[in-house]
């Protein structure tokens, strides 16, 4: 049933029945939950109305004909306009709240943000097996997750979506946290690999100049992504990301990277076939 704290949830949904319960858990202090559903054919529903949550139906125009997501910040965007309070917290499905992250947010709401916040960046910690990887590398980070309406200008990104501000707003530091657990390697390479497709649809549809504009983007990511990883190795953290992620993860950037080179290569070769 809904909570205290002053904050619509929004939460995007897909046959989610088994992380379902625990991220709902986490956030049953807030006052409202907003479900955007892909037309789930497990127990998700069901679920998110035990919990007590407003469900809604994923924009066909953002989905597959199986309801799989191709523009998550379309979908993010149709779920800030149904919900019904000022401040906006999203989390995944398979995601969850730290142990004192509601309580947290409960005390920056109460108080007042200063007016020039426009959101609030929450720390990622990845659990695996149950443990929760304290020395992240370039895993983990922080996001920005609890934001103002009104401050929002626009969600980008068909796959990897982030948050942008309308001027004269800026992010700031909460000390809270939310937990994303990992499932086993191999069932995240292959929802990984469906991103892939995600990624190719975005460069297709925006075209080669932000292609163009991209390729160097992911390949700083993956210099980024495997210099975090030597860091880490030289610190030899007790509690560090398993090397099997890293290596996953590391595997995830250079897809992308190898995707968009082939669209581009795609683009111009369409750009040289002559009209008839």
């Amino acid at each position: 049933m809904p909570g205290h704290i002053p904050c619509s949830v929004n939460m995007l949904t897909r046959n989610s029945a088994a992380t379902l319960p625990a991220a709902l858990a986490s956030v049953s202090e807030f006052a409202e939950i907003v479900v955007g559903d892909g037309r789930s054919t497990d127990a998700t529903r069901s679920i998110a109305a035990e919990y007590g949550c407003r469900i809604i139906e994923q924009d066909t125009r953002y989905t597959d004909d199986a309801g799989r997501l191709l523009n998550f910040a379309a979908a993010r965007l149709q779920l800030i306009a149904a919900s019904s309070y000022d401040w906006v917290l999203y989390l995944d499905s398979d995601e969850l709240l730290g142990p004192a992250t509601a309580g947290t947010i409960a005390q920056v709401l109460g108080a007042g943000a200063p007016p020039d916040v426009g959101a609030y960046s929450l720390q990622a910690k990845h659990v695996v097996n149950g443990v929760t990887i304290e020395d992240e590398s370039k895993f983990g980070g922080k996001d920005p997750r609890l934001f103002l309406r009104s401050a929002v200008a626009d969600f980008v990104g068909f796959a990897d979506e982030r948050l942008e501000l309308r001027p004269g707003y800026r992010v700031q530091e909460l000390d809270a946290t939310f937990l994303k657990p990992l499932p086993p390697v191999r069932h995240l390479v292959l929802k990984w690999i469906r991103y892939l497709r995600v990624f190719a649809g975005e460069a297709l549809a925006k075209g080669p100049e932000w292609t163009d504009q991209e390729l160097p983007r992911r390949k700083s990511a993956i210099r980024w992504l495997l210099k975090g990883w030597r860091d880490a190795r030289r610190r030899g953290h007790p509690s560090r990301m398993p090397f099997r992620y890293e290596a996953a993860q590391i595997l995830l950037a250079s897809g992308i990277y190898g995707t968009l080179r082939l669209v581009r290569l795609r683009q111009r070769l369409g750009r040289k076939q002559p009209t008839r």
